[in-house]
This record gives C-alpha cells, sequence and structure tokens, in this order.
C-alpha cells in the first residue's frame, strides 16, 4: 500500500480516529484519492454481493473532509496476492469488473451536524449505492460470460 501512496490501517497499533484524522486531512488538502470499505472492512465471503453492515468511520470521513465521493464496485479480485497475480500473468483468473457510480449526493446529510447516528447514514447510503452498483456488475459479468460461451463454441 505505502508504494501506491496508501496508508494501511492497524486498528491494533494505531488508534481509528488518530487514522480517520489523516485521511481527513488529505482529503481536504486536495488531490488526493481514497479507497475504502464503508463496512470498515471486506467481505471474504463467498458472495461478493453481499456487503457487510455500514459502519460510521467512513460517513465520518466523508462528513468532516466534504471529499466527492465516486461510488465504486468491483468484483473478481481474489484473496490471495500470488493467485491474483498468476491468474492475471497467465489468464486463467476471473475477470476483474470494475462499476463506477455517478459522485454520490450528500448534501441533505453533510448539511446536519457531525455525529454517529449522521456519519452513520452516509455510511448506509454508500452501501446502499454500492449494493446498486453489485447489481449491475453481475448483469455486466453474466454478459460477459455469454459473450465468451459464444466466443468459445464460433472458435471449436
Amino acid at each position: 500500500m505505502p508504494a501506491l501512496g496508501g496508508c494501511p490501517v492497524d486498528p491494533l497499533r494505531e488508534p481509528q480516529s488518530v487514522a480517520c484524522q489523516e485521511v481527513v486531512r488529505l482529503l481536504q488538502r486536495g488531490g488526493t484519492l481514497t479507497g475504502v470499505h464503508p463496512e470498515g472492512t471486506r467481505n471474504k465471503g463467498s458472495d461478493p454481493y453481499t456487503l457487510l453492515p455500514a459502519q460510521s468511520g467512513v460517513g465520518r470521513i466523508i462528513h468532516q473532509s466534504r471529499a466527492t465521493v465516486l461510488p465504486l464496485f468491483i468484483n473478481g479480485l481474489t484473496n490471495s496476492l500470488v493467485r491474483q497475480f498468476s491468474g492475471n500473468f497467465l489468464r486463467t483468473g476471473e475477470p476483474v469488473v470494475l462499476v463506477f457510480g455517478k459522485p454520490l449526493a450528500m448534501e441533505d446529510l453533510l448539511a446536519r451536524p457531525g455525529g454517529t447516528r449522521v456519519y452513520k447514514q452516509v455510511s448506509e447510503r454508500l452501501v446502499t449505492t454500492i449494493t446498486a452498483l453489485g447489481q449491475e456488475e453481475r448483469a455486466a459479468r453474466a454478459r460477459l460470460n455469454r459473450g465468451a460461451s459464444s466466443e468459445w463454441a464460433r472458435e471449436n
């Protein structure tokens, strides 16, 4: 992550509030792109379309920084960096599909005073939006798979 300009957060070593304050500072400064999970972590379960419950931390970062939020759903990445690289290199891995949403409208929530309840509502809006993008990804992946099957049938 540091090579990509990231700052991984280890909650066992660093209080989350310190990490959140640093992310807010970087976003307010501008010129920074931050990728975060509104659930506080990524779901490592077998169903990539099931998101975990929203956590207030990301909502706090968005509310305090006033950053533009561009929701994104990614599917096809593995939980193993070695498998991911080898699958990409050998072209044996699943396609990685990204679906971007429009910048998320948050003006109504950003106008309210900050607090745990508002931060959670911000995160919940983001989870709802990403869940909808997941359904778009599912449809795109189905089209991709149909196209790959048709292509294979033509070649064989």
